[in-house]
């Protein structure tokens, strides 16, 4: 049986507030939307209205009889439940097991046909949501995304990457129909991220992808659907990601001459009335002029004169009028852009962090030993498997965790900045106030015009920090980072949750910054742009190479 949705006229709402409206697409098997557009202009809420997370607030949305399950960005954040119990929740499973075993007491204390039937529709809803072999599937599973852990653990325990996959694992064991899938290349590693590119590929329902990861939309759309502000409008593109960026192009490039042509046509007529008006003016000013001195002037000239002037005033009229009815052409919104840069600390001390056969247990595992210097101008990318402990470096590193031997030395801590995976905030009543205890230099003016350049704005303020969005924790985070001179940034995963525009401002800064950077990172076209001349490596057994990048 085939799968498809429908979506037609569809107005998106979050808080009572409009995100975008006149959404139209049809979308069949095999077929893969990307879904593009800056943060906060409607993805993620539509995915939620079309996973049935959020009601149709005006339009239709037809789903032909099809499940539809949605990943969001950070699945599994904070869970206490097993990896195992977890995912047969997000599945189904649980709910389903309990309604049969409901219905399997009610039958052995009355075996009516009643009771019969509704053990046996039970008994195959719980079969078809595949509650006999999960287990065994979701072992199968994280054994092909190399996350060798027990199902008994507990989901907050694990390290992001490694809730990424269990979020996936989660999604893709569902029997459903059509994905909606938000950022699921957050924090995956290489090896899950070539798997998952190639799970998607071979499968054939309905696909429906948030991502920054541009690799992964070149790669895997077939169709593209563009929240674009720039032009006022949610438009649907058959075609794949690079075809759509040259059409965008091109369709803002036409956008913009359209302008153009308007405005300098209107101006043209505009200045020929005034040029006509003054002709006109002068006319008549001459006329009466020699008339009053007295001057021999045949009476048929001066009415001549008086005419002419008369005439000239009508072009002028005529002129405007042409002008007034050109069809109006409304010049192309300027899209808003994270305009970012870092800056650098006038003092340049030459060692900026040593660590001298270091090491720190996570569980039954040992990262490191980790032995480095870090000196002015190093570039160092971190890569590894999910769960080998990038992330742990750089708490080592930020001074939010202790060696358990060895030792670490940060001689000038005031000089470095990190963005961490979880993107912790300082306690506060709202982003405001935890804006302010982050940059207390700033004046209450100073930091909502600072705010405001970083996409926050007074809506945002006044938002708790555990409602805001990982897009808007990491363009705070980010904005803090730009008002403290640094001489090393630790960035972990800095693209994830921003949309693609801010990750190419993201790049630009990193490619212009003048200081050290430590980059942990799986943007494959990241890694690519920023010339790293290191690179930290930390395998499966959380064994620590420090190697020169080529």
């Amino acid at each position: 049986m085939s799968s498809s949705l429908s979506v037609h006229d569809l107005v998106l709402e979050r808080h009572g507030v409009e995100l975008a409206r006149d959404i139209n697409f049809d979308l069949a098997d095999g077929q893969r939307m990307a879904v593009v557009g800056p943060n906060g202009c409607g993805k993620s809420t539509l995915l939620d209205v079309v996973a049935g997370v959020l009601p149709v607030e005006s339009g239709s949305l037809d789903l032909h009889g099809n499940l539809v399950g949605v990943l969001d960005q950070m699945p599994g954040h904070g869970q206490s439940e097993s990896i195992g119990a977890w995912i047969s929740d997000r599945v189904g499973v649980t709910a389903a097991t309990e309604k049969m075993e409901k219905a399997a007491t009610a039958l052995t204390i009355s075996d009516s046909s009643e009771t019969a039937e509704a053990y046996d529709d039970a008994l195959k809803s719980w079969l078809a949501l595949g509650g006999a072999d999960l287990e065994e599937r979701l072992e199968r599973m994280l054994a092909e995304m190399h996350l060798e852990v027990p199902l008994a653990q507990r989901v907050g325990e694990l390290s992001g990457g490694q809730r990424a996959k269990v979020g996936l694992a989660a999604i893709l064991l569902s029997r459903f129909d059509v994905l909606c899938l938000d950022e699921p290349t957050n924090n995956l590693d290489e090896e899950s991220l070539a798997w998952l590119e190639e799970f998607l590929l071979r499968r054939k329902g309905p696909l429906l992808v948030v991502s920054h990861d541009r690799a992964l939309l070149t790669q895997l759309s077939t169709h593209v659907l563009e929240f674009d502000p720039a032009l006022e409008r949610v438009h649907m593109f058959s075609g794949g990601y690079d075809a759509w960026r040259a059409e965008r192009q091109r369709d803002l490039d036409a956008a913009q001459g359209d302008f153009d042509d308007y405005q300098r046509q209107r101006q043209e007529l505009k200045v020929q009335a005034d040029r006509v008006r003054r002709s006109a003016a002068r006319g008549v000013s001459t006329a009466k002029r020699k008339k009053s001195k007295g001057e021999n002037l045949d009476h048929r000239v001066y009415g001549a004169n008086l005419e002419g002037a008369t005439a000239n005033a009508s072009k002028a009229r005529d002129l405007e009028r042409r002008a007034d009815k050109l069809e109006e052409k409304r010049e192309p919104r300027k899209q808003w852009q994270l305009r970012i840069a870092f800056p650098v600390a006038d003092t340049d001390p030459r060692v900026l962090a040593t660590a001298t056969s270091a090491t720190v247990s996570r569980g039954s595992r040992q990262i490191g030993p980790l032995s480095f210097t870090i000196a002015h101008g190093d570039r160092i990318a971190v890569t590894g498997p999910n769960g080998s402990g990038k992330s742990t470096i750089v708490k080592l590193l930020a001074g939010k965790l202790s060696p358990d031997s060895g030792e670490i030395a940060i001689p000038h801590p005031e000089l470095i900045a990190v963005l961490d995976q979880d993107r912790q905030l300082p306690a506060a009543d709202n982003l405001f106030a935890a804006a302010e205890t982050m940059m207390p230099d700033l004046t209450a003016a100073e930091l909502r015009s600072l705010l405001a350049k970083f996409g926050l704005g007074p809506d945002d303020l006044n938002k708790k920090p555990n409602v805001l969005s990982w897009g808007e924790r990491t363009r705070l985070i980010l904005a803090t980072i730009t008002q403290q001179p640094t001489r090393l940034l630790i960035l972990d995963e800095p693209t994830n949750h921003l949309d693609l525009l801010a990750v190419e401002q993201i790049e630009s800064a990193l490619a212009e910054y003048l200081g050290a950077m430590i980059v942990v990172t799986h943007d494959r076209q990241l890694q690519q742009t920023l010339s790293f001349d290191r690179h930290w490596q930390v395998d499966h057994d959380g064994q620590f190479n420090d190697l020169d990048a080529s």
